[in-house]
């Protein structure tokens, strides 16, 4: 009984003085290793991303500004940047037909009155459509000496289809106007001439539908529309945060929906602020410290390997591709 005792407390006293002999060695292993990097549950994660409300836009007819403001929203959610509240939702929220009126215009006191009529969103869209119809132009038709008759009582002609609209965009936080411009989309056919009223067809159409989409004016109105996203990708281009840090590793707040893949790249910016003697900013700016390759996807949140910088990236820093991609339509004028 003793003896066996005896064994018990030499194996233990043995054992104790393995773990202390091989302790250093694999704590200086662990220095020369990276860390796992230890993924956040993604309900941890801040995955907000920036929301935009979009007002419908002025017409003569209300259904037709709304159809393509409907058109604009669905678009805008398509590219997987933003959270998009469509004009059908986006009226629950602003009852003052004075304040509708001024936004869409985007005159004096408008962007104040977006900050404070609108705290449900970061952004707000609002405008006109100021053209919407298919016009006619006239084009002689000459068949020759034999045809001359018939040259003179048929008219060929040039069928325009035109599309514009004035658009506002505002940053709820300040009431500032980001960006402000118009869009145009425009489609011809060359044809015979014929007479076309285009308010009381369009009084009756979905613009939102797939046939209003196949057609001529519908063409038209979605080109218009891709021209907008093109400004408002550059008016509000595609960002992501740093949520978690290692020695060679981050993780950003994007997904795949944002059009990216594995493979591509992304410089980091910190935020220098200048506060003032109240502790509030006043002014703030943007610093390169590194960049970072994306090595693959969970929901709502990238896995980054990082290229360099890795002394200066930290938690909040900003990231943006080197090529941002642009999700537009497939009527899409091509630049």
């Amino acid at each position: 009984m003793r003896t066996s005792i005896f064994k018990a407390l030499a194996l233990l006293g043995l054992s104790l003085l393995l773990i202390l002999l091989l302790a250093p060695a694999a704590l200086a292993g662990s220095k020369d290793e990276a860390p796992a990097m230890p993924i956040p549950a993604a309900e941890l994660l801040p995955l907000k991303r920036a929301s935009i409300g979009v007002l419908p836009l002025r017409h003569l007819i209300p259904s037709t500004g709304e159809g393509l403001s409907r058109v604009l929203a669905d678009e805008l959610a398509a590219s997987g940047r933003y959270e998009v509240c469509g004009p059908e939702l986006c009226l629950d929220f602003i009852d003052d037909e004075s304040a509708l009126l001024r936004l869409s215009r985007g005159g004096p006191g408008s962007a104040i009155e977006s900050a404070m009529l609108v705290s449900h969103f970061d952004y707000l869209l609002a405008g006109s459509l100021d053209v919407i119809d298919i016009s006619d132009k006239d084009v002689k038709l000459d068949l020759g000496a034999e045809f001359r008759d018939l040259s003179a009582m048929i008219n060929g002609g040039n069928r325009i289809a035109q599309v514009r609209m004035s658009l506002h965009l505002y940053r709820c936080a300040d009431g500032q106007q980001v960006w402000s411009g118009q869009c145009e989309g425009l489609e011809s056919q060359r044809g015979l001439r014929r007479q076309y009223s285009s308010i009381g067809w369009l009084a009756g159409q979905d613009i939102a539908s797939d046939e209003f989409r196949q057609s001529m004016l519908g063409r038209a109105a979605y080109k218009a529309v891709g021209a907008a996203l093109r400004e408002l990708y550059a008016a509000l281009p595609l960002e992501a945060r740093v949520l978690a840090v290692t020695p060679s590793a981050v993780v950003l707040n994007l997904d795949e929906q944002a059009g990216l893949s594995a493979g591509e790249e992304l410089q980091v910016f910190a935020i220098d602020e200048l506060q003032n003697s109240s502790g509030i900013s006043v002014w703030s700016s943007e610093r390169r410290v590194g960049s970072v390759q994306i090595v693959q996807f969970q929901q709502g949140r990238a896995l980054c390997l990082i290229l360099d910088g890795a002394a200066e990236i930290a938690e909040g820093d900003l990231a943006r591709p080197l090529s941002e991609p642009q999700a537009l339509p497939l009527e899409t004028d091509r630049l």
